[in-house]
């Protein structure tokens, strides 16, 4: 009876991984496991897997073949492939469990939009522990909380990961501590942070006309570097601009921001983090190799001609309500032991923005970036950063960026 028992358990469980894998493999669109329509490397994987694994439950269920089968052995390799089992899941399951306390944990669910794409869901939060560690709470439409909201005088700051900040806390966000300035000289602002890693000019050129027809905001701030002027021009982006042979820019859309908004059904966002780290080093090496590339060959160099038509992009869907840069510098930074100070490139687009779109409002933090970094303060990088001195605006960047945004602000409100 033993016998039978150990060999029935470990029939079905052969069976039940083989339809666990073959099911989520065929149906992972469905369930919200992957966006994408082609199949990639994990789906056909698992599929090939889960068809071995019924394929051998199935052979071994049948009377004719387990009938050559010594008892015997069938128990003695079910109670190892049992205990295998148990130890390679309890193991995984660790390591699962210290990525998501140690280095990252994304939302539980997020929400497919019509215009934006893949969003956290409302009342979400992020754990990041990459580059410092911190939690980062979102509402509808991902919108970072702020100390302060609900009053009519609205102010929308998009970015990419340095205004999105997993790095620090919410309230020591640049846009929180401009909130927090403002309230406290009296100006009933609410500072909405649309931040988001990996955007660019293209993005916020596509969404500030969505962004404006819900909040109807009285300033626009957009954080930007000299790169987002280059990556605008990758076609991996949601939005992207393409060259023609006029040397004109032409914006590309993802999604139909033409249309309404349409939000779909929240879909569970529980990956696993090993995965992802995976996925995410394959992609790395299929690039580094050229198997990954932009169809056209967007520009790589400082191009004033190609900046300046982006700069008038902005200004175009802003509409007449102002607009301020903030401008993120490549200095300071620490090289071969030294502390670089000065950033010529970031120099040169300040000029070509000021001669060129004098109404638009620069924050420039290089210079109180270079005053704290003589002081022994950087404003980028963590304790546990790849490369000190290097990375993210940490605390001390961020403050220094808010403090500014809010003189900012009140010099172009009236």
């Amino acid at each position: 009876m033993k016998h039978h028992v150990w060999s029935i358990v470990l029939r079905v469980e052969i069976l039940l991984a083989g339809i666990f894998l073959s099911g989520t493999s065929l149906f992972a669109v469905s369930l919200g496991i992957d966006d994408g329509v082609n199949w990639g490397i994990g789906r056909i994987g698992a599929l090939v897997i889960g068809g071995l694994l019924l394929m051998t439950g199935i052979a071994s269920s049948l009377p004719r073949v387990s009938n050559f089968i010594s008892v015997d052995i069938f128990e003695s390799g079910a109670r190892y492939l049992n205990r295998a089992f148990i130890w390679c899941f309890l193991i995984l399951i660790s390591i699962e469990f210290s990525l998501r306390i140690a280095l990252y944990n994304g939302p539980v669910s997020i929400v497919e939009t019509s215009w934006f794409g893949s969003l956290p869901s409302d009342n979400s939060v992020i754990f990041y522990g990459k580059e410092g560690y911190s939690v980062t709470r979102y509402g509808k439409l991902g919108e970072i909380h702020t100390p302060f909201q609900g009053v009519a005088e609205n102010i929308i700051v998009l970015g990419d990961s340095f205004t999105e900040g997993w790095q620090v806390s919410d309230d020591l966000k640049y846009t929180s501590v401009a909130e927090t300035v403002l309230r406290g000289r009296g100006r009933a602002i609410d500072i909405r942070n649309l931040g988001r890693s990996s955007l660019s000019i293209a993005d916020y050129v596509s969404w500030i006309p969505n962004y404006q027809s819900l909040f109807h905001a009285q300033v626009i701030v957009v954080q930007l570097a000299l790169d987002d002027f280059v990556e605008s021009f990758h076609q991996d982006k949601l939005n992207y601009f393409i060259v023609q042979e006029d040397k004109t820019i032409e914006l590309v859309h993802k999604y139909d921001v033409s249309s309404d908004l349409v939000l779909s059904v929240e879909k569970n966002n529980i990956f696993p983090q090993l995965v992802l780290i995976g996925t995410d080093r394959l992609e790395k090496m299929n690039k580094m190799k050229g198997i990954v590339s932009d169809a056209t060959s967007p520009p790589t160099d400082f191009d004033p001609e190609l900046i300046d038509q982006q700069l008038q992009r902005l200004l175009d869907v802003c509409n007449g309500v102002p607009l301020i840069l903030i401008l993120n510098p490549g200095a300071p930074q620490i090289s071969e032991n030294q502390v670089i100070t000065n950033d010529p490139a970031h120099k040169l687009l300040i000029e070509l923005i000021l001669s060129r779109h004098p109404q638009i409002t620069i924050v420039d933090p290089l210079p109180e970036f270079q005053e704290i970094s003589l002081e022994g303060y950087f404003p980028k990088g963590f304790f546990n950063s790849p490369v000190p001195g290097q990375g993210h605006w940490n605390s001390y960047g961020q403050k220094i960026v808010g403090k500014l945004l809010a003189e900012a602000i009140e010099q172009v409100l009236p």
